[in-house]
């Protein structure tokens, strides 16, 4: 099944209330999270919203949850990882290690991209993060997808003109040649998969749900 910001909604009536979380709440939202995406992909929409809760260690821990489970580590695909089906080389620091985790060197780096925007922030620090609609957040409006990247550069915009207009990467002018070669490099042989686009979320702040 594909999480979506909807169908997850029951899951935070219980640390729906103003202001920041315990530590205690932090841990088992923590833990929610790490279980529903453990065994099912989820849509773009969910995935910039739990931008709100994960820091990178957190996303780290998903990456082998769901290598637990076989399944590639992006949480936006359904795959097998490559692994399972016998396409990676099991030396370590050989080409294709990244495929004990992923199903493709693409996901890989749509992972790689998406865990580099996160807050290093602990989750009980940052406040009204289980009540603010979605969309109303920095945390989402922050994140950049490297599929939204490529759609840019498929309309035609250079990598600087997509930096430019990319919240996520407030770059110093000094760095912009470098982030600009090490995306390049990274998207070079990138192909866009054209999916069924998922539905916007419903705009519900959280603390008004009727359950």
């Amino acid at each position: 099944m594909t999480i979506t910001i909807d169908s997850f909604k029951s899951n935070l009536l219980q640390f729906s209330h103003p202001g920041t979380l315990t530590p205690g709440e932090a841990s088992r939202l923590t833990l929610i999270l790490l279980e529903v995406l453990a065994d099912d992909d989820c849509d773009a929409y969910f995935l910039k919203f739990i931008s709100r809760f994960l820091s990178r260690d957190v996303y780290g821990e998903l990456i082998e949850e769901r290598n637990i489970n076989k399944l590639c580590a992006y949480p936006l695909c359904r795959e097998k990882q490559a692994r399972a089906h016998g396409l990676h080389r099991t030396s370590v620091g050989l080409p294709y290690e990244y495929l004990k985790y992923y199903c493709t060197k693409t996901h890989f780096q749509c992972s790689e991209f998406y865990k580099a925007q996160l807050s290093p922030e602990a989750l009980f620090a940052r406040p009204n993060v289980t009540v603010e609609s979605y969309g109303a957040m920095e945390y989402e409006n922050g994140i950049t997808l490297l599929e939204e990247v490529l759609q840019e550069r498929n309309r035609g915009a250079s990598l600087r003109q997509v930096l430019n207009g990319m919240d996520t990467l407030t770059l110093q002018d000094d760095k912009q040649d470098e982030a600009i070669q090490q995306m390049d490099s990274m998207i070079q042989d990138f192909k866009i998969v054209e999916n069924e686009q998922p539905e916007p979320p419903t705009q519900t702040r959280f603390d008004d749900l009727d359950g």
